[in-house]
C-alpha cells in the first residue's frame, strides 16, 4: 500500500470508527505509519481529544484518545524526518478495568459500568492518575523510507 492509500485508509477508518475502536486504530499507526505529510496535521487534531478509548486488549487498557494520538504522531514525525517529540500534558495513565473498578469503589461509585462509561466519571471527579506524557519521535523497526523501498 502506498503512502496516499495508507493515509486515506486510516482517515476512513477513524471517521467511521466507534469510539471504542479509535484508540486501537491510532495505536496501530506506530507499527504501520503512513509517511504521508498530511497525517501530521490530521493526527494533531486528536491531541486535544479527551474522550475515553481502549488502546490495548489482554489486559484491556483505557485512556484518552489524545494519548494514542500522541504516540501515533510521534511515529509519523519520526518516519518523516522530524525529530521533535510529542508532549501530551496531564493525560490519563492507561488503566485496566480492574484498576478503574478499585478507584470507583474507593470513592463509593458504581464500579459495574462499562469501562468507557466509568472512565469519564472518574476523570470528572479527578480520581484517575495522570502524568505529562512525552513521546519521542521514532522510526519503527523495519520501516523503509519511501525512497528506499524496492520495487
Amino acid at each position: 500500500m502506498n503512502t496516499e492509500e495508507s493515509f486515506e485508509k486510516y482517515v476512513s477508518e477513524l471517521e467511521h470508527a466507534e469510539l471504542r475502536d479509535v484508540g486501537f486504530i491510532l495505536m496501530g499507526i506506530p507499527w504501520w505509519p503512513t509517511g504521508d505529510p498530511r497525517m501530521l496535521a490530521y493526527l494533531e487534531g486528536y491531541l486535544e481529544d479527551t474522550r475515553p478509548t481502549v488502546i490495548f486488549l489482554k489486559p484491556d487498557r483505557y485512556t484518552e484518545v489524545r494519548y494514542a494520538a500522541g504516540r501515533a504522531l510521534a511515529t509519523e514525525r519520526g518516519v518523516q524526518g522530524i525529530t521533535e517529540g510529542v508532549p501530551v500534558p496531564f493525560s490519563v495513565i492507561p488503566l485496566t478495568w480492574t484498576e478503574m473498578g478499585h478507584l470507583a469503589r474507593e470513592a463509593g461509585l458504581n464500579s459495574n459500568l462499562d469501562p468507557l462509561e466509568l472512565l469519564p466519571i472518574l476523570m470528572e471527579k479527578k480520581l484517575v492518575p495522570r502524568r505529562n506524557h512525552g513521546f519521542p519521535a521514532r522510526i519503527p523497526p523495519g520501516w523503509l523510507n519511501k525512497d528506499d523501498k524496492q520495487d
